[in-house]
């Protein structure tokens, strides 16, 4: 199953991975010493084949990294979450959209060090989810 890697910037940049991540771009991301594993998250469905952004719960250590990056394209909320949504659509369906999915979530950064982009794994989403995915990264490769 492909992964979804997450950029941020000044604009949120989303990219379907290969399982095996030889399209890694390695050039101008590294890996933040936080492993594979830094937090849970949702899959945030509008309905039942459509994704629509991923709300990420980071836990304690990665905060800190996260925290000294400004990150004007993410939403926080009030429980301490971060939100990407892949389109200007931000209503989703909240009762289908509780995975609190604990896969891959890795953290990398930027040698600028003002980047940051955050890898999920998807293996729990069904072949539709993947293409509303991809739909919104053909539409909006780069979400304001």
């Amino acid at each position: 199953m492909p992964k979804l890697l997450v950029r941020c910037s000044e604009i949120l940049e989303l990219r379907l991975l290969r399982d095996d991540e030889k399209d890694f771009p390695k050039d101008d991301l590294k890996e933040s010493p936080f492993g594979n594993w830094t937090g849970f998250y949702d899959w945030l469905r509008s309905d039942a084949d459509s994704v629509v952004g991923i709300r990420y719960w980071p836990f304690e250590e990665a905060t800190t990294l996260i925290s000294r990056i400004d990150l004007r394209s993410v939403k926080n909320d009030s429980t301490g979450a971060l939100t990407f949504f892949f389109t200007s659509q931000h209503q989703f369906d909240e009762q289908i959209s509780s995975d609190q999915a604990f896969e891959e979530s890795r953290i990398l950064v930027g040698y600028k060090e003002q980047d940051i982009a955050f890898v999920f794994g998807g293996s729990d989403l069904t072949r539709q989810e993947w293409e509303s995915i991809t739909a919104a990264i053909d539409g909006n490769s780069e979400i304001q």
